[in-house]
């Protein structure tokens, strides 16, 4: 090699293997430090690429798991509910065997209706309070199935046959009948309006003891065992789904005949002034044990309402066994793709330790020879004195 004085070979050399060891080093110091072994697209393109898929895939089944949990929830509830209607059954039943004994009276039979009629209220009851998220109802008329979306794409659901089980879908009412026509709108100058609808068309008939229902856009108010015209106005506006109804107030028209005035709120009317369509029906009880010959008949009724009852626990419980299946799957795709972004993404911290100690005796010992090199050139002038 020649000897030069302008160009410092050996100098350039130990000044370029030192700049890749520092840059190694800085990268396993990086990697050390945030524990990612792709901390740029530059690390690895097609990884960190790879990884973000992977991550979207791991949140998208988190949230699946969630939804799974929250339908097996729905279920629970809404089977836990049926249990207890079961249980109201059991008891009906049993008035009704003991009513169907032809050693009570009439006025023995008569106290026996009266919790048999309790006991009906209670099954209406709890069929239409059983919810999900306070407003979602379960069990209540007009209810259907619902979807669990239980993947991380489109139309990956597992349906929950929840609802209708009121008493009227398991047979122990009579179907609705509507009561009336509604009386046409009028507008006052409050910009409220009231709606009159009258009870029994134009006799305005009243059948005390049978459930009154009003229902706008879908949103059912009830009014159970009404006693008056008066207490049909008073369970209605106390149930809780009206404020879901645009509805101000439900009073009562002192007639001939009497009816009900609902008044709406202004946001409730459309364009043209006009309320939302409302109907109003009613339903009365298909059984009672008065008589023997009743008793006889309500035990019919109820063995058909405990078939019904057992038959939607059971799909209930079906649904509820899927799911916890799809759970447990869904955390195994979980649990496998987080170690395959892991060996994708993160630090292995006993290969990129190593590779740090290896990085530091290289920068020490290329430094030590970029020293060197830079004292190359005095061999020129040692040459140079000894030539004189």
């Amino acid at each position: 090699m020649a000897l030069v004085i302008n160009t410092n070979i050996g100098s350039i050399q130990a000044e370029r293997a030192l700049a890749t060891t520092r840059g190694g080093m800085e990268t396993s110091m990086q990697r050390l430090a945030s524990g990612k072994r792709i901390n740029s697209a530059h690390d690895d393109a097609a990884g960190i690429a790879v990884a973000a898929r992977m991550q979207d895939q791991i949140q998208g089944l988190n949230v699946a798991i969630r939804n799974a949990n929250d339908g097996v929830g729905i279920a629970q509830t809404a089977e836990g509910a049926i249990e207890e209607m079961q249980n109201v059954l059991h008891r009906m039943r049993e008035l009704a065997v003991q009513a169907a004994n032809g050693t009570y009276t009439a006025e023995d039979r008569g106290f026996l209706n009266l919790e048999y009629v309790s006991l009906m209220s209670e099954l209406h009851r709890t069929s239409i309070a059983t919810t999900w998220d306070q407003d979602m109802k379960l069990l209540d008329e007009d209810v259907g199935s619902v979807d669990i979306q239980v993947g991380t794409s489109a139309a990956m659901t597992i349906n929950i046959p929840i609802g209708p089980l009121t008493t009227r879908a398991l047979g122990l009412k009579a179907n609705k009948e509507d009561v009336g026509t509604p009386v046409a709108a009028t507008s006052s100058a409050a910009a409220t309006t009231t709606y009159t609808m009258s009870f029994g068309g134009t006799a305005g008939t009243f059948l005390p003891g049978d459930d009154y229902e009003l229902t706008i856009n879908g949103v059912r108010l009830t009014a159970e065992d009404a006693t008056s015209i008066e207490d049909v106005a008073t369970k209605l506006s106390a149930d809780y789904d009206l404020k879901n109804t645009g509805i101000d107030s439900i009073a009562v028209d002192a007639g001939p005949p009497k009816a009900l005035v609902v008044t709406w709120l202004p946001s409730a009317l459309d364009e043209n002034d006009d309320p939302p369509v409302a109907t109003l029906k009613w339903s009365k009880d298909t059984t009672n044990i008065n008589t023997i010959t009743g008793a006889n008949d309500a035990m019919g009724y109820l063995d058909k309402a405990q078939q019904l009852a057992n038959a939607q626990r059971s799909k209930l419980g079906a649904a509820m066994n899927r799911i916890q299946y799809t759970v447990n799957n869904l955390l195994n795709i979980v649990q496998n793709t987080q170690e395959a972004k892991s060996r994708i993404f993160d630090t292995d911290y006993a290969a990129e330790s190593a590779a740090l100690a290896k990085a530091k005796v290289l920068a020490e010992a290329g430094t030590a020879m970029l020293a060197q090199a830079n004292q190359s050139q005095q061999y020129v002038m040692n040459l140079l004195r000894g030539g004189g």
